[in-house]
C-alpha cells in the first residue's frame, strides 16, 4: 500500500514582483532537503517549475507545483494588476526620457493628469468605506482561503501546514478577516517583509494563524513579546545568486548605454527601504563620465518616504544624464 504523503502548502500570491519568485523557490528547496512533501501554489507555474529545475528540483509525487485557481473573490486582484499596469506607464512617461525625446511629451502630460484624478477618486472614497479595503494594491483573503480550500479538496487530510509568502500584500483591517476559513482547522504562518508594527493586523484575530517570520530581528523580538502564544521568527534578507548562462537583452542594453563606464545599479521593489533621496544625492556627486547608474523596479508609491517622494519631483524637472 503506497504511502500517503502529508504536505506542506507553500502559497505565493504574487509572481513576477520583487524577489518573491526566488525567495518561493529557496523556501521550497528547502523544505524538500529537510524531508517535507511540499505542494507549491503560484500564479505562474511555469516560471516557478523553470527556476526549480535550475535548482535539481522536478515535479514528483513529493513535490507538487500547480497554479492558483481563478475566484470569486479575485476580483480585486484583478484591480490591482490593472493598477499596476497603469502606475508603471505613469512611472514610465515622467522619469524615462526616451518617451519624451521621441515626440510623446502629449501621452506623458495626459497620463500624469489622468493619474491624478484617479488618486483623488480614491482618497475620496475612502473617506466613507475604510481605506485598506479599497486599496487596490491590497489583495482580498477570502482569494487566499478559496484557492488553499482548492487544494483541500484534491488532497483531503493531507496538508499539515500552510506557508504564505507574503503577508504584506493584505489589509490589515480586522473586518477584512471575519470570514476567513479554510475548509479543515490547519495551522498557518506567513512572510512579512516590511512590516507597519501595528501589533493588530487583521489576520492576528485568526485562530488558525500561528504566527509570522520578519526580515527586521527587533520587530520580531517585539511582536513576540506582544504575542507570546504565537511563534515568530527572524529571517536574514538572502536571494539566489545563480545567474544565466547569457546576457539578457536587458544587460545588453544597460552595457550598451554604459558606453564602458563603471555600472551602479539599484532595483526591484522600490520603496522606503531603498532610500531613493540618498541613492539620487549619491548619482549627483558622481562623475557622469566615470559612472553610470541604472534603477530598474516598480516604484511602490504606498511606501515611499516624504524626501524620497521630493527628490523623484525634483529627478522629473531636472533629469539626470547618467542615470537610466
Amino acid at each position: 500500500m503506497a504511502e500517503i504523503l502529508r504536505y506542506v502548502i507553500v502559497y505565493n500570491p504574487i509572481s513576477n514582483e520583487g524577489h518573491l519568485d526566488s525567495w518561493h523557490v529557496l523556501f521550497i528547496k528547502l523544505l524538500r532537503q529537510s524531508g517535507q512533501a511540499v505542494i507549491a501554489l503560484s500564479p505562474d507555474p511555469e516560471g516557478l517549475l523553470d527556476k526549480l529545475q535550475v535548482q535539481g528540483l522536478e515535479q514528483s509525487a513529493a513535490l507538487v507545483v500547480a497554479r492558483t485557481a481563478v475566484t470569486p473573490s479575485a476580483s480585486l486582484s484583478r484591480v490591482r494588476a490593472l493598477w499596476l499596469r497603469w502606475q508603471v506607464l505613469h512611472d514610465q512617461a515622467l522619469y524615462q526620457r526616451t518617451w519624451y525625446g521621441s515626440g510623446i511629451k502629449g501621452l506623458g502630460e495626459a497620463l500624469k493628469k489622468a493619474h491624478a484624478f484617479y488618486t483623488r477618486m480614491r482618497r475620496q472614497r475612502a473617506q466613507s468605506i475604510n481605506q485598506d479595503l479599497q486599496r487596490a494594491t491590497m489583495l482580498d483573503p477570502a482569494q487566499f482561503s478559496e484557492q488553499v480550500n482548492e487544494v483541500l479538496q484534491q488532497y483531503p487530510v493531507q496538508i499539515k501546514a500552510i506557508f504564505n509568502m507574503y503577508m504584506d500584500t493584505y489589509p490589515v483591517a480586522k473586518q477584512a478577516w471575519v470570514n476567513f476559513e479554510f475548509s479543515e482547522n490547519i495551522p498557518w504562518r506567513g512572510l512579512c517583509i516590511t512590516p507597519n508594527s501595528v501589533f493588530d493586523e487583521g489576520y492576528y484575530s485568526v485562530k488558525s494563524y500561528r504566527g509570522t517570520c520578519f526580515l527586521d530581528e527587533k520587530v520580531c523580538e517585539a511582536y513576540q513579546i506582544r504575542m507570546p502564544e504565537r511563534y515568530f521568527d527572524y529571517l536574514p534578507d538572502i536571494t539566489d545568486t545563480s545567474l544565466p548562462t547569457q546576457p539578457s537583452a536587458l544587460a545588453k542594453m544597460v552595457n550598451q548605454k554604459a558606453a564602458g563606464r563603471k555600472i551602479v545599479f539599484m532595483g526591484g521593489s522600490i520603496g522606503k527601504q531603498k532610500n531613493v533621496a540618498r541613492w539620487l544625492e549619491l548619482i549627483g556627486l558622481a562623475n557622469p563620465k566615470e559612472w553610470f547608474f541604472v534603477q530598474i523596479g516598480r516604484l511602490n508609491h504606498n511606501n515611499l518616504l516624504p524626501e524620497d517622494r521630493q527628490a523623484l519631483a525634483a529627478l522629473v524637472k531636472k533629469p539626470i544624464d547618467n542615470l537610466w
